[in-house]
């Protein structure tokens, strides 16, 4: 949702969507992800010792960003697509 080939065409968010096509996309597009998610574990604090559960939460101090990639990664993301 938020990685080169789809992103910023698949974002969700319509103002965002639109901002980054015209930024990212256009006649000479930059391949870009999207940091919207971070990936953590959340404890239950009446069992500390248990490891925790998956949640997806955002960026800590609202460090939501845009990141341009190189073109090899870019393509490796691509290569990486079409063979699943």
């Amino acid at each position: 949702e938020f990685c080169h080939p789809y992103w910023p065409a698949s974002d969700p968010d319509a103002e965002r969507r639109g901002e980054s096509v015209a930024r990212y996309g256009g006649d000479d597009p930059m391949p870009a992800i999207r940091v919207q998610w971070q990936h953590k574990y959340r404890m239950d604090p009446a069992n500390l010792d248990a490891r925790g559960v998956p949640v997806f939460a955002p960026p800590k101090y609202g460090s939501e960003r845009t990141l341009v990639i190189p073109p090899f990664l870019a393509e490796l993301l691509e290569r990486h697509l079409e063979s699943h």
